[in-house]
């Protein structure tokens, strides 16, 4: 019996060991195409495109895109984020990421077209799921925060031209293929 019980010991801690195996890791790589509305409170439509990589835990957004950031002003938008995955899994996860955006301004109705260049960090939270036909899909909320602008009429609201510089709130919904 006191030959058993060191062996049966033994045993059980391979068993304990085989339970906390770490999971194998997730790696994702995909292009994706999104669309949504923005900035809040305007509901103007948004397009952007943008490539992804995830590798466990962390992962890299490049995204560039076509936003409203004042009434009479568009910008071209090019983001470079570093992205955290809560739960990595290959169905359903939840993501969080930083980073810093160039944005080149424009004008809409006005006959000298550039507006200056703005410099932006910005964050996103979302959701990355997988669809019935196996691609992945998401949804997320990006918030920037306009911080400079080469030209003080990119940014400009109003006809008083008052400067005003206040997160922007983009709902978007991509497509991964």
């Amino acid at each position: 019996m006191k030959r058993v019980i060191p062996f049966l010991c033994f045993g059980l801690m391979l068993c304990a060991a085989n339970q906390y195996e770490e999971e194998s890791e997730i790696i994702n790589q995909y292009g994706y195409v999104n669309l949504g509305l923005g900035p809040l409170p305007f509901p103007v439509p948004t397009l952007g495109f943008g490539y992804r990589t995830q590798n466990d835990r962390r992962g890299i957004d490049i995204n560039g895109s076509c936003v409203l950031v004042a009434p009479e002003r568009v910008a071209l938008k090019l983001a470079g984020r570093v992205m955290f995955y809560f739960n990595p899994n290959e169905v359903k996860q939840y993501y969080a990421g930083i980073g810093p955006a160039l944005s080149p301004v424009f004008s809409l109705f006005n006959s000298s077209s550039w507006a200056g260049l703005g410099i932006s960090p910005e964050i996103l939270i979302g959701r990355e799921h997988l669809s019935s036909g196996g691609k992945k899909r998401f949804w997320e909320i990006v918030i920037d925060f306009p911080t400079f602008a080469s030209n003080s009429n990119a940014y400009k609201w109003g006809d008083e031209g008052h400067l005003i510089y206040f997160p922007y709130a983009y709902v978007q919904y991509g497509w991964g293929f």
